[in-house]
């Protein structure tokens, strides 16, 4: 069985793993703005992974003491597949870019920028904007 670590040790493994996935999110946005797109995808891959891992940590995440680590990650992997479903959307796959947009909305149900990319892709697959038809 596993023993339970000091509070200070998991949050500075926490930060870490934060600050990794803040530096791979950061490399990404640099990459899209030269205009190297898959570039950018494989440093976003790169921070959902590690803000993933923070993920699996849900238990200790929930202590009081931890809501502003929880909210960090949060507001991160939000960050991230908002930019992943962009990026999806450029590479003309928007089957992949709703994968990304339902994850951005559940995280935050009201994001205008998931919002308005799950109704860019499901025009792209074919689907109507909204409204009865004709």
């Amino acid at each position: 069985a596993g023993r339970e670590v000091p509070l200070e040790d998991f949050r500075r493994a926490v930060t870490a793993l934060l600050e990794g996935a803040e530096a791979a999110k950061a490399r990404g946005g640099e990459a899209w703005r030269e205009g190297a797109p898959e570039r950018a995808e494989e440093s976003w891959a790169e921070a959902l992974q590690l803000v993933g891992q923070v993920g699996r940590e849900q238990s200790a995440l929930q202590r009081v003491e931890c809501a502003d680590l929880r909210a960090r990650a949060r507001r991160l992997e939000l960050a991230l597949h908002l930019n992943m479903a962009a990026a999806a959307l450029g590479d003309n796959a928007p089957e992949e870019a709703l994968g990304h947009c339902r994850r951005a909305l559940g995280l935050a149900p009201r994001s205008v920028k998931a919002l308005f990319r799950s109704a860019k892709a499901h025009l792209r697959l074919g689907g109507r904007a909204g409204g009865p038809p004709g």
